[in-house]
């Protein structure tokens, strides 16, 4: 009988104990999991896609990766409870019998009721706290990526050669690599870097502002996300390509510039120091150096205006002639597949019947060239094909602008076409007529150097690769001379 009472009384307590102690450890244990997937200060997620070095915010990817973890966590800290009480069990105490498997079922039933309860409110609280944030977000990456595509934005490394869409940039306190400086887990429109320093992560915040470097081969990048202009000038060895990219700049910096009310400036103050110095010698009958065959040398003008959507940097891309030489070189050279426009500059002196135009001219007789200027075109265009992809029945839509040089030696005052047929280079003509959607014919003197021989030129292939650029109508083909 008073085993019986015992029963009784001590099970009854053991099952209210039983009942507390479960809702107390149920309560509990969500929010022991989330304080555990709280002290971790970075997400998973972000650190294995990203790893940038700066402070990530907690409302973008952590907040829900905490909320699946706590859930997770708070499920294994009830299983772990039940398997704690499970041990007690070994005992001949009617009340701690009944009060661990009370216990555990409380736990077992109540427990999951409570954490899919608190994981609810849970997920409701950082929603609502959350949108805002991302609405704000796809507000600033939809204005960044309008402007980068609307504007062409992009990065092209003068060394390697390699576009991008944006360098990596360096810390300016300690120096940190930051490689996706965007809109994002770090930050929507400024990040902290692990050192404490603010810095912007958008165009329009001022992210270009900083020292920058080429993603590939860690060069400096100094192009300040403008729109670049890749146009390679390519042509024979001594046909006139280094000079003829000289007379252009000359030209874009003291005519072009003031008709069109553009402001121009050198990539940095070296390089401004090189080139001035060269185009002073150059307006003096000075030619320039011979461009070495070993590399690209790259010349950077950026070109502004209040009429532009976004500053434009032009590359103009000089090699040696003889690299060209074969298919093999020219596939080397990784700007060609961006590239938005081509100007061939050839020398009228490689011409099969060039020597009988200037027979009276005897200092220029020994400056004859064998080239054989129609294998110097179909191997590049063949190149050019086999880079981009482009199946022999296309037409390349790269704009090409063809560039008859030394016309002073010639006399000729007439349509460059009609030069070259006189010339018997109908065949020359076909090339581009056949391979190029848009192209055009120019005949270039570089003597008097004063002059803006190349002025035309420019015009045309600017117009062409760029819709803000405003000058002749456009056209498939034609012949324009510029003495």
């Amino acid at each position: 009988m008073l085993d019986f009472i015992s029963l009784v009384f001590l099970g009854i307590a053991g099952i209210i104990a039983g009942i507390v102690y479960g809702f107390f450890k149920c309560a509990l244990s969500y929010f022991k999991a989330f304080n555990y997937s709280f002290n971790r200060k970075y997400s998973l997620k972000t650190k294995a896609k990203l790893g940038e070095p700066a402070a990530e915010k907690y409302f973008f990817n952590k907040q829900y990766e905490d909320l699946s973890n706590t859930y997770e966590s708070a499920k294994s800290i009830n299983s772990g409870n039940i398997l704690m009480l499970k041990s007690q069990l070994n005992t001949k105490s009617y009340f701690t019998y009944y009060r661990v498997k009370t216990g555990q079922k409380v736990i077992y039933i109540l427990g999951n009721l409570i954490n899919v309860i608190c994981v609810s409110i849970h997920f409701l609280i950082v929603t609502i706290i959350s949108m805002p944030i991302y609405l704000f977000y796809f507000i600033v990456l939809c204005g960044e990526k309008f402007k980068f595509k609307r504007g062409k934005i992009g990065g092209v490394c003068p060394r390697c050669l390699t576009r991008f869409d944006i360098p990596y940039y360096i810390c300016p306190k300690c120096g940190r690599i930051h490689k996706m400086l965007t809109p994002g887990p770090y930050g929507i429109i400024k990040r902290r870097c692990k050192c404490k320093e603010v810095i912007p992560c958008t165009n329009l915040g001022g992210r270009f502002k900083l020292k920058a470097i080429c993603p590939v081969c860690g060069g400096d990048i100094e192009s300040r996300e403008s729109s670049p202009l890749c146009i390679p000038v390519v042509g024979p060895g001594s046909s006139g390509k280094t000079s003829f990219i000289y007379s252009t700049i000359n030209t874009l910096r003291d005519c072009i510039s003031r008709e069109r009310k553009w402001n121009i400036e050198f990539l940095n103050e070296n390089c401004g120091d090189k080139i001035k110095k060269s185009l002073e010698s150059f307006k003096k009958g000075i030619p320039p150096e011979k461009s070495d065959n070993s590399h690209t040398e790259v010349y950077n003008i950026f070109i502004n205006s209040s009429r532009f959507f976004n500053e434009k940097l032009l590359y103009f891309y000089d090699i040696g002639g003889e690299y060209f030489n074969s298919r093999a070189n020219i596939r080397t050279q990784k700007h060609y597949k961006y590239i938005e426009g081509l100007i061939f500059v050839i020398d009228p002196l490689c011409m099969a019947r060039g020597e009988k135009y200037i027979k009276k001219n005897e200092s220029v007789k020994g400056r004859f060239r064998d080239i054989n200027i129609h294998d110097f075109i179909d191997r590049f265009i063949l190149a050019l094909r086999e880079i981009n992809q482009i199946q022999p029945k296309k037409l390349i839509t790269i704009p090409a602008a063809i560039v008859i040089n030394k016309m002073d030696l010639f006399g000729y005052n007439g349509p460059i076409e009609d030069f070259l047929r006189e010339m018997g280079e109908d065949a020359l003509i076909k090339k581009f007529e056949y391979n190029f959607a848009s192209y055009k014919f120019f005949s270039c003197s570089l003597f008097p150097y004063e002059e803006t021989a190349a002025a035309e030129v420019v015009k045309w292939i600017l117009g062409e690769t760029n819709s803000e650029f405003e000058f002749l109508e456009k056209g498939k083909h034609g012949s324009v001379r510029s003495v």
